[in-house]
Formats: structure tokens, C-alpha cells, sequence
């Protein structure tokens, strides 16, 4: 009987206590609700030049027992000024997971162990001017040691992104970032001075553009990495990982160091673990389609390089690096396509020794492929390109664009066809040639155009019927070039003098061109993403 009273008594207590808990977990929400709301409306309006607003907030003493869940819903900054109704941020819901006492005690900091975003979409956008949407954060005014005080206190454990979308656009450094369906989690003691950072990251698609030239589109992408975070040394080393772009890994290992006067300590190697060169095709732009896996391609190829030394932005100071590739023999073939390309063979190597980039050297020594029966071939060597250029080239072959559109899948293009035909040579530096030199100047050849169309989504339709460059030491003249841009005719000819000074943003290029247009519309219907970025 005792032994039946003592279970029962057990058994009360322990449903007492359920109940009591689980009255808490609904009370304590309602509690604090308005304290929290208020402490964060408050924060948001007195730190930030942007306009910022929520929908609602749910608080949980269950999601996170035995921490405190503050979640927040349809989360918009929105920039006013020169930004205004573009947004920085916007999310379906961010979630907090709190330190509980913290909640409950005014007389502490509120400390976050965890934060989730839900399908956030982040906006960066820099002006031509400098300005950046992101300086949103508005002066602190000076305060004592005495009377500054801090709300919130970051002790992470956990952080993660759920489906996320990001656009970085730099119009000032002329870089376009966009990152979409971006899934990521790193999970570490942000507490201690020294801990392993552990990260995973997917990302559907990854598009990179720089000075006009897009290096990856809509890139499949996934890394697995590990960081050990020093945080006395401001030392960010990097562990364990495993880099994949479509089809292509790369290894890297290295270190991050922030030092004084805003110097960054950069260390880094990395390389292409596998060496197949169906691997390196996968990052060309349209080239990593539905049925990539099916192209047929053979060849072998190397990538590697580094990254070493000091950067720093506003003292224009830049790391010593350097970028090796070598393809052998690649080829490939396209399912449902009727030819292909072969006989791929390149060699690329660059490097900067130090900061000064006037020792930067471009060395490709050898590059050929065949399309369509016909061979085109090169190589291109360029040294001391800011003080005075000096090159080392020769091209020759020929490009039927047809074979092209029966080699390559051409994402938004319509129509693609013309002859390019190049065979010309040009070993001399822009000293040379400004002095008058000609003698000790080897520039000679031609190239010339035929019947090109080239018919593409966003841009008008470019038709050239002919066009020729003819190669000397004083210049380069062009003749005969008749086309149009849309509905605009054109017909251009002249001459460029000093064609060198393109390599080099210390010199200019100069030149006596003449254009006729019978028919010229200045102004079209702006692309998707010019109207999205207006």
C-alpha cells in the first residue's frame, strides 16, 4: 500500500510539474512580447538610416527549450535616399533562439545562441559615385565607459540560411554577383576565442561577371568547409574542404588574417584535384546543360595557383599571385548536336610577384583548336603592361560561327553565323611605337569579317556584312565595315595609332575613325536586368 501511495505521489508530482512547465511555455510569450518588440523597434530606428518593418513576431518557450524561440515574420529594409524602395533585405521569417534569463533579467544583455533566415533575399548595391545601400548604419554619438551599455550580446552555437537569395552589384568596380537558392549552415562555440567553424553550402545557381565579362552563369555550386577562428590573432585558417562548380573540385588551403591599418593578410593555394577535361568545360558559361553528363569530351588538363601577401584597398595594395592552366588534347561533343570541337590544347599562365601589377606577366605560349575542318591557332605574351606595354603575338586561322551554333548549346541565342578569318603577328612595345620607331617594330597581318549575325535575347540584332583591319607599325586601319545594329545602319572606317595603350590604364588610345548612319536609333528597350537594377 506505502509502495503504491509513494508511486502515486511520484506520478502527481510529475504531472504537476508538466503542467507547470508547459504553463510557462504559454505564458512566458505573452509576458515579454511587447518588452522584446519594443527593444528591437527601438534599436532599428535608432541605428539605421532605412526603412524597416515586420510583420509580426511568434515567441516560443517550446521550439527551443530550455533557450527562448523569438521569431519574426516578413522581415523588409527598404533604402531611402539615394536607394529609396530598393531592398536590402527582405525575409519570410528570421528565427532567434535566446538565452532565456537573459529575456527575463532587464538588467542583461539579450543573448542570441542561434539565429535561422527563411528564404531571405539580400541586395547589394553600389553607385558609380561610391555610394553603398549597405551604410546604413547611422553615427553613434560619443559615449563613457559609465553610460554605454549593450542590448544584445552574439553567442552563437548555430547559424543557418534556408533558401536564400543574394545579389551583390558593384557599378563602381563594374562586378555583378548573383547567388540563388543558397542553402547554408556553420555550426560552432562562437564563445571561446579559438573554435572550429564547421560549414556547409549549396547554391542552385552561381553567376559572376567582372569588367564586362562573365566567368560563371548560373554555376551549380557546393563547399563543405571547415575554419578554425582565432579570434585574438583576428586569424580565419582554412581546414577541411571540398569545392565543387558543376562538374569541376577545387582544393584550397590557406589563411585570412586581419591586421592593423585595415592590412589583410592573405595566404592561399589552391588546385583541381581531378584533371579531366570535361571537368574545366563545365564552368564555360551555357556550357553545364540538363544533359551535361551525357557529353562526350576527352583530354587532360592542370589548374592551380595561389594567392599571397598583403591587401589593402585604400592603399591600393594588392597580394602577389598566381593562376596556372594547361589543357591537352581536349575535345568534345554535345548529345544532339552534329559536331563538336577538338584538338583543344592551351597553356595560360599569370603571375604578380608583388603588389606593383607593371610586373605582371601574361604568358600564353600555345592555344589551337579545330572546328569544322578548320585549325585556329596563337599565342599571346604581354609584360610590363601599366608603364609600357610589351607584346609577343601571332594569330592565325579561321571561324565559321555556324559550326559554332552545331558545337555549343547558346542559351538565348537565335541565330548565330559569319566567317572570321585572322592572320596576324605583333612583337613590340608601346614605346616603340609612340617614338616612331617602326623599324624595331613587328606588327603585320590582317583580320576581316564576312556576313555576321549574331541575333541574342536583350540586345539588338548585330549584322556585319564585311569589315577589314589591316596591321602596320603606325597603326591599325580599318576599312570596309558596313552593318547594323538593330535598325541602325552603320558604316565605319579610320584608323587606331596606338593600339597598345590599350593594355595599360596609364596610357590612351588614340585614333581618326569616321561613322555614317543613314538611319540611327539611339535609345531601345532596356534588358530584364537593367530594368530590374533601375
Amino acid at each position: 500500500m506505502k509502495l503504491t501511495k509513494v508511486v502515486k505521489r511520484i506520478f502527481s508530482t510529475i504531472l504537476v510539474l508538466v503542467i507547470l512547465v508547459i504553463g510557462v511555455a504559454i505564458a512566458v510569450p505573452y509576458f515579454f512580447k511587447d518588452e522584446i518588440l519594443v527593444k528591437i523597434k527601438e534599436e532599428a530606428n535608432n541605428t539605421l538610416n532605412a526603412k524597416v518593418d515586420f510583420a509580426d513576431v511568434n515567441l516560443s518557450f517550446l521550439r527551443s527549450f530550455p533557450n527562448f524561440s523569438f521569431q519574426m515574420d516578413k522581415l523588409s529594409i527598404i533604402g531611402i535616399g539615394d536607394f529609396e524602395g530598393i531592398n536590402l533585405v527582405k525575409a519570410n521569417n528570421i528565427d532567434f533562439t535566446l538565452d532565456l534569463m537573459s529575456v527575463i533579467k532587464s538588467d542583461r544583455p539579450i543573448e542570441i545562441e542561434s539565429i535561422t533566415f527563411d528564404q531571405p533575399d539580400i541586395n547589394i548595391l553600389i553607385l558609380k559615385n561610391g555610394l553603398a545601400n549597405y551604410d546604413i548604419v547611422k553615427p553613434s554619438e560619443p559615449t563613457s565607459e559609465e553610460t554605454a551599455k549593450y542590448d544584445f550580446l552574439i553567442q552563437l552555437k548555430k547559424y543557418t540560411i534556408n533558401e536564400g537569395n543574394f545579389t551583390y552589384d558593384d557599378r563602381a568596380g563594374n562586378m555583378f554577383l548573383k547567388l540563388k537558392n543558397l542553402n547554408h549552415q556553420g555550426r560552432g562555440d562562437f564563445t571561446q576565442d579559438v573554435f572550429d567553424l564547421v560549414t556547409n553550402t549549396s547554391i542552385e545557381q552561381l553567376t559572376a561577371t567582372s569588367g564586362g565579362i562573365q566567368y560563371l552563369k548560373k554555376a551549380n555550386t557546393n563547399l563543405d568547409a571547415t575554419f578554425n577562428i582565432d579570434l585574438p590573432n583576428n586569424t580565419y585558417t582554412l581546414k577541411d574542404n571540398d569545392l565543387q562548380i558543376n562538374a569541376m573540385k577545387l582544393l584550397a588551403d590557406g589563411f585570412v588574417q586581419l591586421q592593423a591599418d585595415e592590412n589583410i593578410n592573405i595566404d592561399f593555394t589552391f588546385n583541381a584535384p581531378k584533371n579531366d577535361f570535361k571537368n574545366l568545360l563545365s564552368l564555360i558559361p551555357s556550357a553545364y546543360t540538363s544533359d551535361f553528363s551525357d557529353v562526350k569530351a576527352d583530354g587532360k588538363m592542370s589548374f592551380n595557383g595561389y594567392v599571397k601577401g598583403i591587401y589593402n584597398g585604400q592603399k591600393e595594395r594588392l597580394p602577389a599571385f598566381k593562376i596556372s592552366l594547361d589543357v591537352d588534347k581536349g575535345s568534345f561533343q554535345y548529345p544532339g548536336l552534329p559536331s563538336g570541337i577538338n584538338n583543344i590544347i592551351a597553356k595560360l599562365n599569370v603571375e604578380s610577384p608583388s603588389s606593383d601589377l607593371d610586373k605582371m606577366k601574361i604568358d600564353i605560349p600555345n592555344f589551337k583548336f579545330a572546328m569544322g575542318g578548320e585549325p585556329f591557332e596563337g599565342r599571346f605574351k604581354l609584360t610590363t603592361p601599366i608603364s609600357d606595354p610589351n607584346i609577343d603575338t601571332k594569330v592565325k586561322g579561321t571561324v565559321d560561327l555556324a559550326e559554332i551554333n552545331k558545337a555549343f548549346p547558346l542559351e538565348g541565342v537565335t541565330e548565330l553565323s559569319g566567317i572570321i578569318r585572322a592572320d596576324f603577328t605583333a612583337q613590340t612595345r608601346f614605346s616603340t611605337l609612340e617614338k616612331g620607331d617602326y623599324e624595331n617594330a613587328n606588327v603585320s597581318g590582317s583580320s576581316s569579317i564576312e556576313n555576321l549575325t549574331y541575333d541574342a535575347e536583350g540586345i539588338p540584332k548585330v549584322f556585319v556584312s564585311e569589315a577589314k583591319a589591316n596591321l602596320s607599325p603606325k597603326s591599325i586601319e580599318v576599312s570596309n565595315f558596313n552593318g547594323k545594329l538593330g535598325k541602325s545602319d552603320l558604316q565605319i572606317s579610320g584608323q587606331l595609332d596606338n593600339i597598345l595603350a590599350y593594355f595599360s590604364p596609364n596610357k590612351t588610345l588614340t585614333g581618326d575613325v569616321k561613322l555614317r548612319s543613314n538611319y540611327c536609333l539611339l535609345y531601345t528597350s532596356p534588358s530584364p536586368r537593367d530594368r530590374q537594377k533601375s
